[in-house]
């Protein structure tokens, strides 16, 4: 089963807080999906609406994802901690980028009407 365009680059930030809202979410759609089946509501099974996250995993590791996770910054009152390296960039003109963005975007809807 392919879910995603030939070219994807997956991209997840904090994949742990990922799968654990995910499965809190499974659970909640089942449970969602038993009571209305219990009240004779019309449903339909969320294996026919929903890849599981096992699915879902195995879809993503396909793909070679690109994996952000946050990092913990503690605060410390050491007044011999070495400061943090900053940089502080500009973007003075981006108007090829933009016109680079703009023409992709065109590519990608040939159909659409100009607007």
């Amino acid at each position: 089963m392919t879910i995603f365009p030939e070219q994807s680059l997956i991209v997840t930030v904090n994949p742990d807080e990922l799968e654990k809202v995910v499965l809190e979410t499974e659970e909640r759609i089942i449970s969602n999906y038993n009571s209305s089946r219990d009240e004779k509501k019309l449903c339909v099974e969320p294996q026919q609406l929903y890849l599981k996250w096992s699915q879902a995993v195995a879809a993503i590791s396909e793909r070679k994802p690109l994996n952000f996770k946050m990092l913990d910054i503690l605060k410390s009152n050491d007044h011999h901690q070495v400061p943090p390296y900053q940089f502080h960039g500009g973007v003075e003109n981006n108007t090829d980028l933009s016109m680079a963005l703009k023409n992709y975007r065109e590519k990608e809807h040939l159909l659409q009407a100009a607007g």
